[in-house]
């Protein structure tokens, strides 16, 4: 258990670079989905995936029900840390492919 107060160490679930910040849209269309996230600096990252069942979907919360994660924009925009693979190409119209959202508490830090 770690201490009260003190810091909280989390091992990676998933391997990539990670962003946390709070997702507000998912996109669809044929070409797959796009993940838009808030990040807690204030910028706006553009993540992407073939589709929906590429991505590992994981909830620590009782905030965000599991179940079916469909597309559009979310009605609460909720707080996640998403892993994810950079793009390789500056000239990308995303910022990576994602790999996992992991929705986590309002409280979590890193």
């Amino acid at each position: 258990m770690p201490l009260r107060g003190g810091p909280q160490y989390k091992r990676l679930r998933f391997e990539g670079a990670q962003v946390c910040g709070r997702l507000s849209e998912i996109e669809c269309d044929k070409a797959g989905v796009v993940f838009n996230i808030t990040t807690d600096a204030g910028s706006t990252m553009r993540l992407r995936a073939g589709e929906l069942s590429a991505v590992r979907f994981v909830t620590y919360t009782t905030a965000v029900k599991t179940g079916r994660i469909s597309c559009g924009p979310r009605e609460t925009a909720a707080r996640a840390l998403v892993t994810y693979r950079p793009a390789r190409d500056e000239g990308a119209s995303t910022d990576g492919e994602a790999v996992a959202v992991e929705f986590v508490p309002e409280d979590w830090n890193r």
